[in-house]
């Protein structure tokens, strides 16, 4: 069960910010940018603290498969499926590529909304490390 859970971690993370842009998004009080704003820095937050409370071998399968939902995403997303319907689902699936990186370049926001996850939780590795290494040289 604690293997299920930790490679659940990052598909938490991912939908736990989207939820919370969402209920942000209902009260009408913040503009559209400080919404987005606010979800990336909380996804951002997240991740990081996972990367460091967790090794790469405890999360592996969670990271391979949001992987594979948001390049599926991406992929549907960037076809603009919306007759069938599937462009709606595949915005929420990554809403990197839909929101966040829509204003730039197709392919660069493409290989970002894949990217930024791995590179998050990558720092959070380091960070892991560097006090690893500090507390070890003592």
């Amino acid at each position: 069960m604690r293997i299920v859970l930790n490679n659940l971690k990052p598909l938490i993370a991912y939908w736990a910010s989207l939820a919370i842009y969402t209920i942000i998004s209902l009260f009408e009080t913040f503009s559209y940018t400080t919404c987005v704003i606010i979800s990336l820095l909380i996804y951002i937050i997240l991740n990081i603290l996972i990367g460091f409370t967790n090794k790469i071998k405890n999360i592996c399968w969670g990271i391979i498969l949001f992987e594979l939902q948001l390049l599926i995403c991406a992929i549907i997303f960037s076809i603009n499926a919306e007759s069938s319907g599937f462009n709606t689902f595949a915005s929420v699936g990554n809403i990197f590529y839909s929101t966040f990186f829509g204003e730039i370049n197709r392919i660069l926001g493409f290989a970002l909304s894949i990217l930024l996850p791995v590179l998050l939780l990558g720092i959070g590795l380091g960070f892991s490390k560097l006090k690893k290494d500090k507390y070890d040289c003592k």
